[in-house]
């Protein structure tokens, strides 16, 4: 069976992927949402439910590698790291992670290269399309500069790594392949094809117009505002097989890219954080010393209702209740925010 990766971006809810894929004909589809892994749980248990191999990806912004700016509307130029094991899960995860903590207050999330390179292990990486960081150098004629971020690509993946195509009828998009193709034949590279979705059909391309309106504060009339192609609907692997008809180990290849990636997001109990008691207690026995320490308080500042030993029977067993739960930790946190 044919299978064309789409990396899904605003295509609706995560939960109604899957089947969307297996209308479509497809084994395995991906999911690669800007920066964040947000639908990654919800997308990878809904879609092995319709019988279609979730494929768990990030188009992440990365500096200090090729062009540094972007062909459309975002700031920094992404590139695409597909999962294949509980390694590269943990490695996205803290790539993600790192994008959001490590910028500015006001700067746009986003990883220097190194920290890629460094946390690579487990990953697949795509070149980045029109948005990525090696297309705008074509385009613009920087040919060497574009080749030479390629290699340094290709020297950290190795065989993991695929020069990304993408046709949805931008004028950049036609400038760039020639020279992607001519660099990816010259030096024993993949070619891989994807298509950017947005929305789910063909006729929703105006509806999705209008959602961008939005979201910018625009008018649908207006000249200089963020616009896409209606070329962003889900395709179906025959229409990809149509579109690359004369690359068609672009489309080959994300069989290949699916056979190598090998991972579900699985749910388990609750990973709750550690509470610091800073008085050598454990989180069990700061709880009981904080409740005990609170009622004290409180009864010196009402009449009691019934006898005293009532309200600490009543005390010592809801304390006993939440240490038997495991969640001292849990209320010692809440209690902290309350308190603050």
């Amino acid at each position: 069976m044919d299978n064309c990766t789409a990396r899904l971006k605003v295509c609706g809810v995560p939960g109604k992927l899957g089947k969307l894929a297996a209308d479509a004909g497809m084994p395995a589809v991906a999911i690669a949402d800007r920066t964040n892994l947000f639908g990654a749980l919800e997308f990878s248990q809904y879609t092995k439910d319709a019988g279609v191999q979730p494929i768990i990806a990030c188009a992440l912004p990365v500096f200090g590698i090729g062009g540094q700016q972007a062909v459309r509307w975002a700031k920094t130029p992404t590139v695409v790291l597909l999962v294949q094991n509980e390694a590269g899960w943990r490695n996205l995860c803290a790539l993600s992670s790192s994008a959001y903590l490590d910028a500015g207050e006001m700067a746009e999330p986003g990883v220097a290269w190194d920290q890629v390179v460094a946390r690579s292990e487990g990953l697949i990486l795509l070149s980045g399309g029109p948005d990525g960081p090696v297309d705008p150098l074509f385009t613009q004629g920087k040919t060497g500069e574009a080749s030479a971020a390629l290699a340094t690509m290709k020297s950290v993946f190795g065989d993991r790594f695929y020069v990304e195509l993408q046709r949805h009828g931008l004028e950049d998009e036609r400038r760039a392949e020639p020279g992607l193709v001519e660099w990816a034949y010259a030096n024993d590279t993949p070619l891989v094809a994807t298509n950017d979705v947005y929305y789910t059909k063909a006729a929703q391309a105006k509806s999705h117009d209008a959602l961008l309106c939005i979201a910018d504060g625009a008018f649908t009339g207006q000249e200089d505002r963020r616009r896409i192609t209606g070329e962003h609907w889900f395709k179906s692997a025959e229409a990809m097989r149509t579109l690359f008809a004369d690359l068609p180990e672009a489309c080959d290849n994300t069989i290949d890219i699916a056979r190598r990636c090998a991972f579900l997001v699985n749910t388990h109990a609750p990973i709750l954080p550690r509470f610091d008691t800073g008085a050598g207690r454990s989180e069990a026995d700061e709880l009981a010393h904080q409740a005990r320490e609170g009622l004290k308080v409180r009864l010196g500042q009402i009449t009691p209702a019934v006898p005293e030993a009532e309200y600490w029977s009543r005390l010592e067993w809801e304390v006993g209740i939440i240490q038997q739960m495991g969640f001292p930790g849990y209320f010692l946190i809440v209690s902290d925010f309350i308190k603050w």
